[in-house]
């Protein structure tokens, strides 16, 4: 009796016990699908760990699998078709690949063919860079809380590079994404996208450089948002409303005016950049990050704000300003503020 109890008390907790997570390691750029999923290891017919692989094998391993880096040589890897949509949990890791980014190639992948569809909720993709492809870089599907960091979206590695995908850079249809220290830049559409349904995405630390259509774009239709009264609207990231600018004045510092209409008595996040120039939109891009601050509103859900960045600001950039509610969503960028010297008796600062 006590030996049946042993085993009774086993196989409830083997029942009760996590998966246990894989880690996949990428070892080749070719591009070979895995020959058997259900073995549990990562190798295409000829024994190689192609990232075709470790996603088909990570989709068919329960618990949070790991999608490693080792390639030897240069890490670009050129996919001959679309690779498998990522469904469960999952870290994709460029940074485990020395030098710390991997690229996938999407010249030779095909018409409408996306970077990478991630599915898998609580998901993270890191150290990627996303480019050439004739559709999105990187589609954020229902993977709600996943974490997008340190990537480049149409982007060589270095962040100069102009390595354009089609549509959008980063396409998301989920809710409390966060996406942090990415380089997005020079894609066909959008460099960002939040879709209607999706709310709490933050947005923080990423540059934004020369996309076709908006920087960031709520609602995923193309045109720059109006603020509303009370910010009562609802859609993408609750349509949050941008801050507004009224001055930018350089020198040893930046100093950044403006103000921001929302919810009442609530703090915001604010991120400031600059530009060489403002989008075609005139809702302005951030080419680099230079500081951040935060704002309150008042019981009418106003505030004005003039917040010092302590950057010099040394040449007549545009500044342009985000705004992040306390649940993450994060807004469109406001229109952009042309710097002007503190000192105006500088003419060619001054329109």
């Amino acid at each position: 009796m006590r030996t049946r109890w042993l085993v009774l008390v086993l196989i409830g907790w083997l029942a009760a016990s996590p998966a246990v997570a894989a880690t996949y390691t990428v070892t080749a750029v070719t591009d070979g699908a895995d020959a058997n999923t259900g073995d549990g290891l990562c190798a295409d017919a000829g024994g190689a760990c192609t990232l075709r692989a470790a996603i088909q094998q990570a989709n068919a391993t329960a618990g949070t699998d790991t999608v490693a880096f080792a390639i030897p040589g240069t890490p670009v890897i050129a996919p001959a078709a679309a690779l498998p949509p990522v469904v469960g949990t999952t870290i994709i890791d460029g940074t485990t690949q020395p030098g710390g980014t991997v690229t996938l190639d999407g010249s030779g992948a095909g018409a409408a063919t996306i970077g990478l569809v991630l599915r898998g909720p609580n998901s993270t993709v890191r150290g990627l860079a996303i480019g050439r492809y004739s559709s999105h870089g990187l589609f954020v599907f229902a993977a709600s809380g996943s974490t997008i960091a340190d990537c480049f979206l149409g982007t060589a590695p270095d962040g100069v590079g102009v390595e354009s995908n089609g549509r959008t850079g980063i396409a998301i249809g989920a809710s409390n994404v966060t996406v942090s220290g990415c380089t997005i830049g020079y894609n066909g559409e959008d460099g960002l996208s939040v879709g209607p349904g999706g709310t709490g995405n933050r947005i923080t630390g990423t540059r934004f450089v020369s996309n076709g259509v908006l920087g960031i774009d709520l609602g995923d239709d193309g045109i720059v948002n109006p603020n509303d009264l009370l910010d009562a609207d609802t859609g993408g990231n609750d349509l949050q409303n941008a801050p507004y600018l009224i001055k930018a004045l350089g020198g040893a510092q930046i100093e950044v005016s403006g103000g921001l209409n929302s919810l009442p008595n609530t703090t915001y996040a604010l991120e400031f950049f600059r530009s060489p120039s403002c989008s075609p939109s005139e809702s302005g891009e951030g080419a680099t990050v230079i500081g951040s601050g935060s704002v309150t509103t008042d019981s009418d859900g106003g505030t004005t704000f003039s917040i010092v960045v302590p950057v010099a600001g040394t040449t007549p950039d545009f500044i342009t300003v985000t705004a992040t509610a306390p649940n993450g969503s994060t807004s469109e960028f406001s229109d952009c503020a042309k710097m002007r010297r503190a000192n105006a008796m500088v003419a060619h600062w001054c329109d």
